[in-house]
């Protein structure tokens, strides 16, 4: 397959798609790098983002064509993005944003800079433990990975260098998902995050798995047990700093395999 490569898209309005809205993928071998896209506006769109690297390796000639190795899917900017999500979509409840890519092959440097989505929220506890299948083979849609995502706001796998800037996310009924989930991680930053009213939920973000993680400037209101709960035997590196979180009483939980040393909170 071709490289994807060098391309630039602004100044665009999405409404009242039956599927998604921002959506990125490199599925058969193909390069997908050097893309920005800024500017956008969505109305009644069903899952605003996803983005996917997999190994479905499908080629168009089946008696000619070779098959090529997995591809790679790097250096994304995503910039001024509003959008509002359809109450009803393929996700139940609804997500704003897929990230992944699939055992040994990341999604690298990609950086969503000013989002802000409108969500129905709902999301419940049990939904909140879903373990997503890694359809490494399958059609990249969200359906595939579909119909329950863990996180109401962001889910990323097999991410390195991912970068959150200034995201904020509206819900209209409580959810007890986290905002945030990554599994499998490197290089993670999230700063000036603004994170709507929840309460009763586990924690308002969680990292699974995670190398190397800055959690800063995040303004959350409502509660939760702990603001960042941190699992996995790999994890290690996670720093906190400058978040305000009135109504949690706990900054960091760790889970019984992550080595009390991995994470710091000032």
């Amino acid at each position: 397959m071709a490289p994807f490569e060098d391309i630039k898209i602004s100044d665009c309005h999405i409404y009242d798609t039956k599927n998604g809205g921002i959506k990125l993928f490199t599925v058969d071998g193909a390069h997908l790098r050097n893309i920005e896209i800024s500017n956008i506006t969505m109305d009644e769109v069903r899952t605003p983002m996803l983005f996917r690297l997999g190994s479905r390796l499908n080629v168009f000639r089946k008696t000619q064509d070779t098959k090529q190795p997995t591809g790679t899917f790097e250096n994304v900017v995503i910039r001024n993005v509003k959008a509002k999500a359809a109450d009803s979509a393929q996700l139940k409840p609804p997500s704003g944003i897929l990230i992944t890519g699939v055992p040994g092959h990341y999604i690298t440097n990609l950086t969503l800079e000013n989002i802000e989505i409108d969500l129905l929220g709902s999301g419940n506890a049990e939904i909140a433990r879903h373990k997503v299948p890694e359809a490494i083979d399958q059609y990249p849609e969200v359906k595939t990975f579909g119909p329950i995502i863990p996180a109401y706001g962001v889910w990323a796998r097999h991410v390195k260098g991912l970068k959150l800037k200034n995201i904020t996310f509206r819900i209209k009924q409580n959810d007890l998902r986290p905002v945030f989930i990554c599994e499998d991680g490197k290089d993670i930053e999230l700063t000036g995050w603004n994170v709507p009213e929840t309460n009763g939920g586990e924690a308002i973000m969680r990292l699974e798995n995670v190398e190397g993680a800055a959690i800063t400037k995040i303004n959350v209101k409502g509660s939760a047990q702990a603001f960042v709960r941190v699992e996995g035997k790999d994890s290690k590196k996670v720093k906190l700093s400058k978040n305000k979180t009135p109504g949690i009483k706990k900054t960091i939980e760790t889970s019984a395999e992550v080595k009390l040393d991995v994470a710091k909170a000032n």
